[in-house]
């Protein structure tokens, strides 16, 4: 009864902590700090990651790599060209 018991505790604290572990994202910035938490935004210009519940904002500048992806710093294609009006 005793291991039946153990055995349950174990599969409820594994069940508990898991869903922590599978839905982190690794950031790596160019400093070479890694962030892990949850991406709740990604534009064009920066990244926002949930940090053990604070949001915390980098620029893609910052980044060198998303869940192992290389992250490029967004780059306006018409940069230097005449607007029209």
């Amino acid at each position: 009864m005793c291991r039946f018991l153990l055995g349950c505790v174990t599969v409820l604290m594994i069940s508990f902590f898991l869903p922590c572990w599978v839905n982190a994202d690794t950031v790596i910035l160019q400093s070479g700090q890694k962030i892990e938490g949850k991406i709740l935004e990604r534009t064009e210009l920066r990244v926002t990651v949930d940090i053990k519940g604070a949001p915390q904002t980098f620029f893609l500048g910052e980044i060198a790599t998303i869940d192992g992806k290389k992250v490029e710093p967004f780059q306006d294609k018409n940069a230097g060209k005449p607007q029209r009006k």
